[in-house]
């Protein structure tokens, strides 16, 4: 947890653990923490300049500690179990294992309401889905999650509830193959010229010799 803190472990502590990148949008986790707290952010990244621009975050006098390197699962357990809340802004995750791993370990989290992490947290009882970009609605979230640190249940799952996502999928109706827009048809019709004009001037080219090289026409 003095890791974690940066020397600091009396303070609330909020641990983002996973890739640096963009798309996962730490920067609106270090804009909006709730003041008095401490965000650990570890991990690293492989996007050209992604991993770089979080590591610039690092400012543990505003109580944000960056640290860079992946580590183990068996470190990444102690982690979160140190860590009082999990957070996360990222609105794309298809699954989110990291909330997964916080929930196993007993820490309430803090997530974006998107993706994955929607089929995982019931509010007031795995933590709180909320949009990140609202410091206001964020840092509420994250004081209620304060609150209920190693009294986190795992999601009761409806067995129904998967066999009702895919029933709804396969109710919708099938994707047209023609257009939809009059633009569409336009389109369409262009191409339709385009291409076989392309492929004309294609044969044309290669079948006629006085469009070879001159290497070629001297038969070298």
């Amino acid at each position: 947890r003095a890791t974690l803190s940066g020397g600091r472990p009396d303070m609330p502590l909020l641990l983002y653990c996973g890739r640096w990148a963009p798309e996962k949008r730490i920067d609106v986790l270090a804009r909006n923490k709730p003041p008095g707290t401490v965000l650990a952010i570890v991990g690293n990244g492989d996007s050209e300049g992604g991993a770089d621009a979080v590591a610039a975050l690092h400012d543990p006098a505003n109580g944000i500690v960056c640290l860079r390197g992946f580590v183990s699962h068996d470190v990444l357990r102690v982690y979160y179990k140190a860590a009082d809340v999990h957070v996360s802004a990222s609105d794309f995750e298809t699954l989110g294992n990291s909330c997964h791993e916080s929930i196993l370990c007993a820490t309430p989290v803090v997530l974006e309401a998107a993706g994955g992490y929607l089929s995982q947290v019931d509010n007031d009882q795995q933590g709180f889905l909320v949009h990140w970009a609202d410091a206001a609605q964020a840092r509420e979230a994250v004081t209620k999650a304060l609150a209920f640190k190693h009294r986190v249940q795992l999601r009761n799952r409806d067995t129904e509830e998967g066999t009702k996502i895919v029933r709804d999928m396969l109710a919708l109706s099938p994707p047209s193959l023609l257009p939809q827009a009059v633009s569409g048809y336009v389109s369409l019709c262009v191409w339709g010229v385009r291409v076989p004009l392309l492929f004309a001037s294609l044969g044309a080219y290669v079948s006629s010799p006085r469009y070879w090289p001159q290497a070629l026409e001297s038969g070298q």
